[in-house]
């Protein structure tokens, strides 16, 4: 190993490299703040340099900034085969080692498919080291070949028993978004360390490979120094500046590391602005792109990554050289740059999805969930920097480091409608992401559980299951699990965890067979995988899960959804279960290969399992074989039974309805004070007595109004027999006369004149007066009485006063003075709570319907739930690669536009009802009465959640149910086209099948062609 070493202060060796080096030295230990010190044995001597560890860095960091993507990862993989054959063949020449690499390189053209580029570049990595493994020429057993398979297929992977659940499943996915960046510095630096000292080799690679790159692997640290690429992310000449000065170094050096992540967040807020650019273009729901928005949208990607893995490349360098004077240090810088490309790269190459939501080609690597778990990992990478007892971040690091999280909150503000649309789950999660960041970001440690408890919402077991048995069983299965991680974590990695100790035959045979015997047959068997039965669906998926209920599902699909008979799969083992007993195979296989090569049988069998899996549920999507419809008949049949229940619940939803106030114009869910026909236009000219008929009606004093009190006129529309009346009264008052008159004497009587307006409504016949206008005129004699001249004898009434002084007199008066009793709220109010009584009455009907069994809604309901769990589980399975492709199936079936069904946790259909019952209702009565509320507004909407009633509908009928109703018709018939769609792609050739499963089977066929080889 070549060293070097300076001390500052005195002349140093020239050369521009060795300035630049003693600057970027410098740029990187700063970038950690206060994290880089001088250790004891260089404190007067300087930074011992390795140089070939940097050149192998310097070198890898230009390989990487210019072979990106899927052709990249092509040229890699060549130049791995090439140094491979190498050393397996060191006695080969130029014109030998160039043949194998042109051989490879046809090898791998003939073989990539159109599907195969659109896999994550984790996936294509390993495909093409299955492409080495399965051709003679592969150089699949030299050392370094050997070393990329431990590194990849056989890495042990975390929460792999949970790779069934989607969010899990993004969280493995990320696991090999990190594997890639391993495998290009393996790579690239074993070629720069070969190129160093094999001319025969580097004329070779640089004829087929450097010519293309304009570089050469012998090239010098000078030369890779120079590089234009690297100079644009780091300002060397700002640290030479410097250089005689530590503590300006320090300085100018931490200032380069802060700049250069700066200028990934830079990065990442234009693919935020893409990305909400692209969602406000091509919503989920909405106008669909064009294949020149597409081609445009990568071609802003693929320009934007260039320079992101060129910053990966820079950052790396950084890492490198501050490990040369702090490894610690070296490692924190290695971890902060990592993790910025890793957020950078995730959200950057999750742009196509959006921009091709409806073409086949378009969803490519980055899925919704694969980009939730790229996120989640970079700040899992994050989280051992904030430790307490890592060391503290300078402040500008940190800076930038608070800049990343508001990245992710500004992508989670801008995309929060279509992550809400497409999965439940995701809003959730990207909260929870900024939560465990600002949680980092106080110092304390992110943990898998704080993860999990986020992201992992399992649904509660139905009543049916027991709750000691519920927990009975889970220990069971919990020990099944146990058993084969103790395998696992006492044999795998046992070289390493030893010393280098190497397992013994035995050892490996013993620990083999326990791992093939659990993965073929202690997976089909319970309490693992759930026995053909006639149990509740709900009640077995909730269980066991739809990875432990294959051979249930396919019974009951041949049973009651017209599965053809022939279809018949039996023990079937639980997919998790599978998946971790054949990942313990694997990894001890890759770790292994000299004892696996001894053993025939072992691989096939449990691949053999897992292709019962993958078998299994192809026949849930298995396509008709012809006729206009290719969806087969169990999806048909499934998606006309939700029809038929949630016409059925639309029907009794009506019928409930009809029993309460109806007339065109009016609606109890509108409030009370709604405008409805019927009601007078004007204040009326002529007032009517209030109880005699026949009296001569009075001109309305202007004073005496009515049209304002808008609750009592839907009233008396709404309500039968309640009309509002505006009536006048008159009588004498403040009459003087004799108490008892004599009737032998004459007597008068004085009195003066009441005159009362009046708004009433009457209520069951009964008149409940709401405003009364009232004014009481000086008259005089009203009465005289003669016994002895009866012609004498008269008297007036107050009608016919009325008729002789209202008109000229007594009316402005009254407009002028008459006094107001207003009880207007009180007569508002009980006009309110009659109204919002119907309302309130009819949704707590509708509740008590659905929750109790033997009523026909509730019947209803509990098949649609059904069915929906159905449709859910047998596309999960069935449909699993389209799942991942294809936005607008889950998001109609999983996310937020879901068939509405009372499902995962969340009462779709019943839990709208519930709070609209609530909104009106203060409680029910034992008599099932809806105590209404007195509050003025009551709605149906308020306090409801969006994501489960987002229709926005004029309530001319019940909102809760017209939503139900539209979104219950056409969101089944955008799955049903979304799944015909898939089923013609199948009949097509297409193969469908589970990706993780699909991958194990992959990795072990891989893995077994090695160890045979």
């Amino acid at each position: 190993m070549t060293t070097r070493k300076y001390g500052f202060g005195r002349a140093r060796p020239g050369g521009r490299w060795r300035r630049a080096l003693a600057a970027l030295l410098v740029a990187a230990t700063a970038a950690t703040g206060n994290l880089v010190t001088a250790a004891a044995g260089h404190a007067a001597s300087g930074v011992v340099i390795q140089e070939d560890v940097l050149r192998a860095q310097l070198f890898g960091s230009y390989m990487r900034s210019r072979t990106n993507g899927h052709e990249g990862l092509k040229n890699l993989w060549l130049s791995a085969e090439l140094l491979g054959h190498r050393q397996l063949h060191p006695q080969a020449t130029q014109q030998q080692l160039l043949q194998h690499v042109v051989q490879m390189n046809d090898v791998y053209n003939s073989r990539i498919k159109a599907a195969d580029l659109e896999r994550p570049l984790y996936q294509f990595m390993v495909k093409l080291l299955d492409f080495s493994a399965q051709h003679p020429a592969g150089s699949i057993p030299a050392p370094i070949m050997k070393e990329l398979i431990e590194s990849t297929v056989g890495r042990q992977l975390e929460n792999y028993g949970g790779m069934v659940d989607e969010i899990h499943a993004s969280q493995f996915r990320n696991a090999f978004f990190t594997q890639v960046y391993q495998v290009q510095e393996r790579v690239w630096g074993e070629i720069a360390r070969r190129g160093a000292s094999d001319a025969t080799f580097t004329a070779a690679w640089n004829s087929y490979l450097g010519v293309r790159f304009n570089v050469s692997a012998d090239a010098t640290t000078d030369q890779l120094l120079a590089d234009p690429l690297l100079a644009a992310y780091v300002n060397t000449q700002a640290l030479l500046d410097h250089s005689a000065n530590l503590e300006l170094y320090l300085r100018e050096g931490n200032a380069a590391l802060s700049e250069l992540l700066a200028q990934l967040n830079t990065r990442l807020s234009e693919s935020n602005t893409q990305a909400s650019n692209l969602n406000v273009s091509f919503p989920v729901v909405g106008p669909n792109p064009t294949q020149t928005d597409l081609d445009r949208a990568r071609a802003q990607v693929q320009q934007r990554q260039q320079w992101i893995d060129g910053a990966a490349g820079a950052l790396r360098v950084l890492s490198t050289l501050v490990g040369f004077a702090d490894e610690k240090a070296g490692k924190a810088v290695a971890t902060t740059g990592t993790a910025a490309v890793q957020i950078a790269t995730a959200v950057n190459q999750w742009i196509p999805s959006i921009a091709g939501k409806t073409l086949n080609q378009a969803l490519t690597s980055m899925s919704t969930l694969v980009l939730a778990g790229n996120l989640i990992g970079a700040l899992q990478t994050l989280a051992p920097l904030f430790l307490r007892t890592a060391p503290t971040l300078d402040e500008q690091i940190l800076a930038q480091v608070l800049e990343l999280k508001e990245r992710i909150v500004q992508l989670e503000s801008n995309m929060n409608t279509r992550f809400d649309r497409i999965e439940n789950a995701l809003v959730e999660i990207y909260k929870g992401m900024t939560l465990q960041f600002d949680e980092l970001l106080k110092g304390q440690r992110l943990t898998h559980e704080q993860l999990a408890q986020i992201i992992r919402n399992l649904s509660d077991l139905t009543a049916k299951v027991d709750f000691w048995g519920e927990n009975i069983f889970l220990s069971l299965k919990a020990d099944k699990f146990q058993g084969v991680e103790r395998i696992i974590n006492q044999w795998v990695g046992y070289r390493t965890a030893t010393g280098g100790r190497e397992m013994t035959w035995p050892e490996y045979w013993q620990a083999a067979t326990d791992l093939e015997f659990a993965a073929e047959t202690t997976s089909t068997q319970a309490p693992l995988a759930a026995p053909v039965s006639d149990h509740d669906v709900s009640t077995v998926l909730n269980t066991y899960g739809p990875g432990g209920a294959l051979a249930y599902l396919n019974a009951y699909a041949r049973r009651n959804l017209e599965l053809p008979a022939g279809s018949v799969a039996t023990k079937v083992p639980d997919v998790e279960y599978w998946l971790l007993a054949a990942e313990g195979y694997k990894m001890l296989v890759a770790q292994n290969p000299d004892h696996a090569r001894g053993v025939t049988g072992q691989a096939e069998a449990v691949m053999g399992a897992g292709q019962h899996i993958q078998a299994t549920v192809r026949m849930f999507s298995q396509p008709q074989e012809s006729g206009p419809v290719r969806l087969n008949k169990m999806f048909v049949k499934l998606l006309d039974n939700y029809d038929r229940h949630t016409q059925a619940m639309t029907a009794e939803f009506t019928r409930f309805a009809q029993t309460y106030p109806s007339r065109p114009g009016y609606s109890v869910f509108l409030p009370a004070n709604q405008t409805v026909p019927e009601k007078p236009t004007a204040e009326p000219s002529a007032v009517a007595h209030c109880s005699r008929s026949g009296v001569a009606t009075r001109s309305r004093p202007a004073n005496v109004v009515s049209l304002d009190l808008q609750e009592l006129w839907v009233t008396q529309y709404a309500r039968p027999n309640t009309p509002v009346q505006v009536c006048y009264e008159t009588s004498w008052t403040n009459t003087v006369g004799p108490e008892e008159p004599d009737p032998d004497r004459p007597y008068a009587v004085y009195a003066d004149l009441s005159v009362r307006f009046k708004v009433q409504q009457v209520w069951n016949g009964q008149p409940v007066v709401v405003r009364q206008w009232s004014k009481v005129f000086p008259y005089g004699q009203i009465q005289q009485y003669n016994p002895n001249n009866p012609g004498q004898s008269w008297s007036v009434s107050t009608d016919s006063v009325m008729n002789a002084r209202w008109q000229s007199t007594y009316r402005v008066q009254f407009e002028q003075s008459a006094e107001l009793s207003d009880n207007s709220e009180a007569g508002r109010r009980k006009a309110r709570e009659w109204h919002y009584q119907q309302a309130g009455q009819y949704y707590t009907d509708v509740v008590s319907a659905l929750n109790t069994p033997g009523t026909r809604l509730h019947e209803e309901n509990r098949k649609l739930t059904e069915t929906v769990l159905l449709l859910q589980t047998y596309t999960k399975l069935g449909f699993a690669q389209t799942r991942e492709h294809d936005d607008i199936l889950t998001q109609h079936l999983y996310g937020n536009d879901r068939m509405p069904a009372d499902v995962a946790g969340v009462a779709q259909v019943t839990q709208p009802f519930l709070v609209a019952r609530n909104n009106y209702c203060a409680s029910v009565d034992g008599d099932g009465r809806c105590v209404v509320k007195g509050d003025a507004l009551l709605s149906p909407r308020t306090g409801q959640d969006q994501r489960l009633l987002p229709c926005d509908l004029p309530e001319v009928r019940d909102p809760i149910e017209a939503c139900f109703a539209i979104a219950s018709y056409w969101r089944p018939k955008v799955v049903r086209d979304r799944l015909e769609v898939a089923s013609v792609r199948i009949a097509g050739g297409f193969q469908e099948g589970l990706p993780a499963v699909d991958y194990m089977i992959q990795s072990i066929t891989t893995l077994d062609a090695v160890s045979k080889r």
